[in-house]
């Protein structure tokens, strides 16, 4: 009897084995990923260079392409696409109209874009005392320019100089999510962490372009296709 116990025992060990080597990997999958801005339009495809436009300009001169690198962290949840306000200002040229096109047909895309000369979009820190003697709050203020309709978006967040701890404020969220960090070279853990996050399909609203966002996770790539 204490036999069949005894294998019993250890047959529960080797399913829950079993079990977590599958779904832990599910559990722990990150969220996020580092992608490159892809623009559509008129069915062409032009991968952005963050050389600029004098730069992508000599490149192509000399027949050779401008360099593409991932640089974009974005995080998606329920369908909806994020990223921190740091990090969306080529995003939101793109959707304003501030680029220039480079036309150079390689294989299967039609050629580059960059950032042009007027930004779309200016950033703003101002500080106030908190609750507390000695406390102090940081407002960040990012505002978008809509140049058609004289319209203005404003993202706002606070953050607690001593603590560091932020909270969103206007058109911007507290949101969680597992995020990879690096310990050590071939060591990395996972951990939830609270962030402040765009949802990019609100700025795609307010540019009122109807562009469609497609994530491609396994190319690194987000895609901007117009209409």
């Amino acid at each position: 009897m204490a036999r069949k116990k005894g294998v019993k025992s250890i047959l529960i060990i080797i399913g829950f084995i079993i079990a977590s080597s599958i779904l832990l990997p599910m559990l722990l999958e990150s969220d996020s990923a580092v992608v490159n801005l892809v623009l559509k339009k008129k069915g062409k495809v032009y991968v952005f260079s963050k050389m600029g436009t004098f730069l992508a300009q000599n490149s192509l001169k000399k027949n050779e392409s401008p360099s593409v690198v991932s640089f974009m962290q974005v995080f998606e949840g329920d369908g909806t696409i994020y990223a921190t306000p740091h990090s969306i200002g080529d995003f939101v040229n793109l959707l304003c109209g501030n680029y220039v096109i480079h036309e150079h047909k390689e294989n299967n895309q039609d050629g580059y874009v960059t950032v042009g000369k007027t930004n779309c979009l200016s950033n703003g820190i101002k500080n106030q005392n908190g609750e507390n003697i000695g406390e102090q709050i940081r407002i960040n203020t990012l505002e978008l320019e809509n140049t058609n309709t004289g319209e203005s978006f404003e993202i706002s967040w606070e953050q607690n100089v001593k603590t560091y701890e932020s909270r969103a404020l206007k058109n911007c969220e507290d949101k969680s999510f597992m995020i990879s960090t690096q310990v050590y070279e071939g060591k990395s853990v996972m951990s939830s962490k609270k962030l402040i996050m765009v949802d990019l399909g609100e700025i795609v609203k307010f540019y009122g372009n109807k562009a469609n966002l497609e994530l491609n996770e396994d190319e690194q790539l987000l895609h901007i296709e117009f209409d």
